[in-house]
This record gives structure tokens, C-alpha cells and sequence, in this order.
């Protein structure tokens, strides 16, 4: 029985999901996530090409780091206070608006798939899509559950193993969270655990983890 951490993009951010459910009143009935928007290969961005560069005295790669370290003033600042025509911009920068980054392609398809879509925001930069699902509704939150946990041996048979799916696995820790991915029968009442898969969680039997089956697509 093999575990593997959860390093595919798609996977963390679902780990991140998990980490919603179990700490649920941190976070507003509503949950956004804000998506890369499409850039060309030399990393410019069509829509900030088309539109931002007017208006601010800095590439694109430089409003975008600013932002990310929590300086976002001068974006109120320096953007027009009245709506843009879109059939005014450039059309590689039409074409840009709710378009995502190649590699985060694969994040919004999982979103979607989780129940998040896309209600027409984007990015004031890169004019990559904003999606958005209410918190109770995503799928990993409705689907994931609190499962006492159980040791199992270090050498499973593995005929014992055909039946298995596998699931994304979570402490209940905020400040020590972890998640992996390991196999287990399709429906627990105690989750097993290999000792080593415990111990990487920091969790012992007895104690608890929150568990979500991973669909076929996932997997």
C-alpha cells in the first residue's frame, strides 16, 4: 500500500479544500479562487498589454509581484474609475479575459469539477477567471468525513488490496496541517493507516483524520 504526497497541483488543491471542511468557520459562506490568467510564452500578458500598461508605469510582472507581497493601493489609485468598453481593447486582449495560464488549466478543471464557476470576474491584470462555490457546497467539503483511525499491518496481503480506491487523507491540525494520498477500501467506518502513513500525519490509533474518496478522475 503505497503512499504518495500529494505534489500533483490538483491534489494540493484539493488538499486546501479539506483543509475548508475541517476548519469550516474560518472561512466565509462563499469561497473564490482567483486563477492565472493567460500570458504569452515570453510571460507577457495580452489584457495587461492591452489595458493595464496605460494606465501604470510597470511591466506586468512587476504589478503582479506587488500585489502578491500585499501592496495593492496603488491599483485603486492608478485604475480608471469608470467601466472599459471591451470591444475597445485589442483583440488579443479580448480573447484574454477569462482565459487561463496553460498550466493552470488542469486547477480549473478540477474547481469545476468540486462545483466552482465562473460568474464573469476576472482578474483587473491578467484577466484571469475569479470562480467561486458556496463553501458548503464544494464537493470535498459535502463529501469528506471525520474518521477515527485505525493501525494496520506494515505488509498488507495484496489480494487484500484489490478492492481498494484511494483517498485523500488529512490531520486536524491548523497550525501542523498535512494531507497525503494512500489506498483504502471504498467505505470505513475507522481508517486504516499504515504505521509510517500515521506517523508522516503525525496521528497515532485512536486518533482522528478527515477522509475524502478520490473520484476515478483523480485517481
Amino acid at each position: 500500500m503505497a503512499l504518495m504526497p500529494t505534489t500533483r497541483p490538483s491534489l494540493l488543491s484539493k488538499s486546501r479544500l479539506l483543509f475548508i471542511a475541517e476548519f469550516a468557520d474560518r472561512f466565509a459562506p462563499k469561497v473564490i479562487a482567483e486563477l492565472r490568467g493567460r500570458l504569452e510564452a515570453d510571460g507577457s500578458s495580452p489584457f495587461w498589454e492591452g489595458l493595464g500598461r496605460h494606465f501604470f508605469a510597470m511591466e506586468y510582472s512587476t504589478a503582479d509581484y506587488l500585489t502578491g507581497i500585499g501592496q495593492k493601493s496603488f491599483i485603486a489609485e492608478l485604475m480608471p474609475k469608470h467601466p472599459v468598453y471591451v470591444n475597445l481593447l485589442p483583440p488579443a486582449a479580448r480573447e484574454a479575459i477569462g482565459a487561463v495560464h496553460t498550466d493552470t488549466a488542469p486547477a480549473r478543471a478540477m474547481l469545476e469539477q468540486e462545483g466552482f464557476r465562473y460568474e464573469g470576474y476576472v482578474d483587473i491584470f491578467d484577466a484571469g477567471p475569479t470562480v467561486e462555490c458556496f463553501r458548503d457546497n464544494v464537493d470535498a467539503v459535502r463529501r469528506s468525513a471525520v474518521l477515527p483511525v485505525t493501525l494496520g499491518e506494515e505488509d498488507p496481503v495484496p489480494d487484500s488490496l484489490t478492492d481498494n480506491v484511494l483517498w485523500l487523507v488529512s490531520n486536524r491540525e491548523f497550525q501542523g496541517y498535512r494531507a497525503l494520498v494512500t489506498a483504502a477500501p471504498p467505505r470505513v467506518d475507522r481508517f486504516p493507516l499504515l504505521p509510517y502513513a500515521a506517523a508522516a500525519l503525525g496521528v497515532g490509533e485512536g486518533d482522528s483524520v478527515r477522509a475524502v474518496p478520490l473520484a476515478p478522475r483523480d485517481r
